[in-house]
């Protein structure tokens, strides 16, 4: 029998500072999984200045199952809609535009990947956009969708979603959900951090109360003030990578269909984001500051907006970069307190999520082992550097010449991994999966063909079949993929049976 005081004795209580979505979405999911720990949420509007989460990948709608969340439920909850992907405009070049899919590209043959087929074709001078063996890109080309099936008949069909959301909203519905299952809240601010030899012991607050804790989880977005300010956790700057350090927002009025996708469009000095709600559209300026002003970026975004701006412009500082360690003590941060990557495709909330399933798997007792930290350190360090390396991948194949910021851009020596993936889809057409990888082949595959990456060759086994055989299997995942577009529906009329029912 474990003795109640023993420091090695399992935790009694978590303290949560921070609300938002990160620290909701940890409440919700604790709450959920340790019944017998008490579980404090410590949230000021302040800790979310910064926050970026109004469109998810679709890792989002597994977490949301973990929490006996519906998808159906959050999209009538907050001005949802449906997510198949990014459409990409002008990063090649100007008038040129791809689409990033949540879906698979043709079929593997012969233990060949079908992109390797396609190369073959082309180098016949058979051009065939890759786009059009992809359900995702077709259902989003023509704004319609339908769930997918749990067992395709074809790996031709299979393909996910996430969604876009109101951020603010969101949050409010994990706040019901955790408070809901006995997770507390405090709303004030924390006025000061109690340390005692390396480990966070309590909070002192706004509204007078002290709120001491076993584990700490430090949700305050970039300011990072329990892992950043109290403890001194270092940062690891990438902005010599990634050197937007510049975001303004305005929402405006929706004037066109509501597209199920994201567009994000380059620009002189940056990228320009539109996420489409039921009840608006959300729009950001992602820049650098040394090519562009604040206020002619508020004035440049202003000037692009489709409909009536809804809001003022707000800016945000961010930096793109990470805390050295994630887990300190008995502190770990989640969210943007544990890094910083700009929402190009939107990871936020999937390393948020991420993150809190790598802590309960690792869940440590009072003592908070250091062997647990260590390991999940390991882990978020890697995760977040695969993200940072897709990331990379849109600007240093951009082939927007003449730019002072994009040709910058090109001319930026690359991290090593991502260096070696280029040199070997290049040579080859081959694609490497690392350890901690967060976007998967079909991901890598529609970044190297939109951005005209070019293989040197194809898989030599690819050769097995001619180019008349692959045209005529082409032809039949192409009659694939209209049968199952039959079946999908416009977009919105989606959208109004899940928010009728």
């Amino acid at each position: 029998m474990v003795h109640r005081d023993d420091p090695h004795g399992p935790l009694r209580s978590i303290v949560i500072v921070g609300g938002g979505i990160a620290g909701w979405m940890a409440a919700a999911q604790l709450a959920r999984q340790l019944e017998s720990v008490a579980i404090t949420v410590v949230e000021s509007p302040d800790d979310q200045a910064g926050v970026l989460n109004e469109a998810t990948t679709p890792a989002i709608r597994a977490g949301l199952r973990g929490l006996g969340i519906t998808e159906q439920e959050v999209i009538a909850a907050c001005q949802g809609s449906v997510r198949l992907g990014t459409e990409f405009v002008d990063w090649r070049s100007p008038g040129r535009r791809f689409f990033h899919p949540f879906g698979h590209y043709g079929m593997a043959s012969r233990g060949v990947a079908f992109h390797h087929y396609w190369r073959k074709l082309r180098a016949a001078g058979r051009e065939l956009p890759l786009a059009e063996l992809c359900l995702a890109s077709a259902m989003a080309r023509y704004d319609r969708f339908m769930p997918p099936s749990d067992r395709p008949e074809q790996d031709l069909l299979a393909f996910d979603w996430g969604l876009h959301l109101e951020a603010g909203l969101f949050a409010r519905v994990l706040m019901r959900r955790a408070t809901a299952q006995g997770v507390v809240q405090v709303d004030a601010a924390v006025s000061q951090v109690r340390v005692e030899r390396g480990l966070v012991r309590a909070v002192d607050t706004s509204c007078g109360r002290t709120i001491a804790g076993d584990l700490f989880l430090d949700c305050t977005g970039p300011r990072a003030l329990l892992l950043g300010r109290a403890l001194e956790t270092a940062f690891e700057d990438w902005s010599n990578l990634l050197p937007c350090d510049r975001v303004v927002t305005i929402p405006c009025a929706r004037t066109g269909p509501l597209h199920p996708y994201t567009r994000s469009t380059a620009r002189p000095a940056g990228w320009q984001w539109r996420i489409p709600l039921r009840h608006r559209i959300g729009n950001g300026l992602v820049y650098a500051s040394r090519h562009l002003s604040d206020d002619a970026a508020a004035a440049a975004l202003t000037g692009w907006l489709e409909g009536e701006p809804l809001a003022e412009p707000q800016l945000l500082r961010v930096r793109a970069g990470r805390r050295s360690r994630a887990w300190v003590g008995n502190c770990v941060a989640l969210g943007a307190a544990a890094g910083f990557l700009e929402p190009l495709e939107w990871t936020g909330l999937a390393l948020v999520q991420s993150g809190i399933e790598r802590l309960v798997s690792l869940l440590p007792d009072r003592m908070s082992a250091p062997a647990l930290a260590d390991e999940y350190n390991r882990l978020t360090a890697l995760e977040q550097e695969r993200v940072r390396d897709f990331l990379l991948l849109h600007y240093a194949a951009n082939a927007r010449h003449g730019e002072a910021f994009w040709d910058e851009r090109r001319d930026t020596a690359l991290p090593p991994l991502l260096a070696h993936k280029l040199r070997l889809f290049r040579a080859r057409g081959h694609l490497v999966r690392h350890d901690g990888e967060v976007f998967g082949d079909s991901s890598w595959l529609s970044l190297y063909a939109g951005l005209g990456v070019e293989a040197a060759a194809h898989d030599p086994l690819a050769d097995h079949f001619s180019v008349e055989d692959i045209e005529a299997a082409v032809t039949r995942m192409k009659a694939s993929i209209a049968d199952a577009m039959a079946l999908a529906e416009p977009h919105e009329t989606v959208l109004a049976r899940m928010t009728r029912d």
